[in-house]
Order: C-alpha cells, then structure tokens, then sequence
C-alpha cells in the first residue's frame, strides 16, 4: 500500500493601513488524488478545505475544475476601517473601529461532485505570512517612517526578512485567538499566536515576529490538527501598539499575506 502526502493552501491577503482602508482577497489551492489499476486498486483520501469569513458563505478550495482548484472570489477578512494607537492590552470587544479584526472558519470538507463533503483524512493545520508590503499610507499627509512589518526593512513589495528570526522592534501588534464556535463569543483559555496561557492580548512586536520566523513554505506555525470534516474559528487581530508614542508607525500601509495550509 502507498501513500502521499496531501496539501491544501489558503490564501488570505490582507492589507491594513495606518489611517487607511483594509482590503482584500482569497485565494485556495488543494491536491487530492487517486489512482485505480484492474484487479487492485490504490486510492488516496483527501484533505479538502473552505473558509467563509464573518460567517459569510463558505468558499471552497475545489470550487471547479476549470479553474484548477484555485477560487480567487472568497470574501475579504476586513471590513474598511482605521487603526489607531489602543490603549490598553486588553483586546476591544466587537464591533471595533481602532483596530482590526477578521473572524475566519476554517472547515475540513469541499466541494466533490458538486455536492459539500467531508475531507476523509485527518490533516495539520499550520498558517504563514509569505509577505509584508510596507508603503507609506495614499493621503495621509504624515509619514512616520517605520516599516510596519519588519521595522529596519526596506519599504516595497516582496520585501522579505533575511533570515527566520524575529524582526527588530516596533511594528504593528498581531494575534490569533482560536474560539470555541462560530458565535465568537467565548475563547479558548490559551492565545494561538503569540503563544501565551490566557486568552490573547496586544503585545508589543507581534508581527514582526510572526512575520519574521513564519514567512516562507520552510517554515509554517503550527495551528494543531483538525479532523476530518470539522471545523475551527479563528479571530485575526491586529493594532498599532499602544506606547507608538513617537507616531513612527502613523501614515504607514502593511499589505500581508497569510497562507492557511493542511497537510496529513
């Protein structure tokens, strides 16, 4: 009997300016297979995937076959809003205007044959940040100069840290706090990232060392496993830190990438 491995991508661009807007878009990818002789037959499972945001229409990695089983229409994370500099740790309950947030439901299933099913393997569930565009902010009339991402770095596209390590301090706070159900109403007691025995809070320097450490194929963060055909909620947030007394970080733009991965 053989086997492969079975990986599934989601794409979820994200783009969070410093007195701008959040826009975005989603992209899935998946590979699944299987192969048949006569008389015996060798078969994979399948690992498959959807997300649905806000607890919009799920949108599945295998939407057709035409298109490759790439979907380029999902929903985008972030409604338009503003950030601005919070001032306490403690995450602001929802709806929110000073910082983001984006409520993603991640599912172990897809679309065969036209019909919604479960995927047949347990899989992995792991995140990255393949990038994080720094430009200063259309209109906003004042630069601070600091590169939101990875501060040290140079602005513009493709700008990747040198090597796996966290990036120098000050950049915009991060998190990821899985919750319990798609209500959204009740953590879980730990922090998925940055990892910490309570539920989450802004910390300084969160996405430059997300960004830092997690921002190729090389090298996912591990979000546990998930099993076939269920489900995790999980809420992204992201602020300018509390003591951006200098306003280093005002009139910047992040545009980042975050690819969401199965694999068994």
């Amino acid at each position: 009997m053989s086997s492969k491995t079975l990986k599934k991508l989601l794409l979820s661009l994200i783009v969070v300016g410093i007195l701008a807007s959040f826009t975005a878009r989603g992209t899935f990818a998946v590979l699944n297979g299987s192969t048949n002789h006569p008389g015996n037959s060798i078969a994979s499972g399948s690992i498959l995937m959807a997300n649905s945001v806000g607890g919009g229409a799920s949108c599945y990695s295998d939407l057709t076959a035409v298109n490759k089983n790439v979907n380029t229409s999902c929903t985008q994370p972030f409604s338009t809003g503003l950030l601005y500099p919070i001032t306490t740790s403690t995450p602001p309950a929802t709806p929110q205007t000073t910082v983001a947030y984006a409520d993603m439901t991640i599912k172990s299933v897809g679309i065969v044959g036209g019909t919604p099913t479960n995927s047949t393997l347990p899989a992995t569930l792991m995140v990255y940040m393949p990038n994080c565009d720094a430009a200063a902010t259309t209109g906003a009339g004042f630069s601070g100069g600091t590169n939101p991402c990875c501060p040290g770095d140079a602005f513009g596209a493709g700008v990747l840290p040198g090597s796996a390590g966290d990036c120098p301090t000050g950049s915009l706070d991060f998190f990821i706090q899985e919750y319990t159900s798609s209500a959204f109403t009740t953590p879980l007691s730990s922090c998925a990232y940055p990892v910490q025995a309570s539920s989450c809070t802004f910390l300084d320097d969160t996405l430059g060392k997300f960004f830092g450490n997690y921002h190729d194929i090389t090298h996912y963060f591990s979000l546990g496993s998930i099993a076939a055909g269920a489900t995790r909620y999980f809420r992204i947030g992201v602020a300018e830190p509390i003591d951006n007394t200098s306003n280093n970080l005002q009139g910047e733009t992040a545009t980042l990438s975050l690819y969401w991965h199965m694999e068994q």
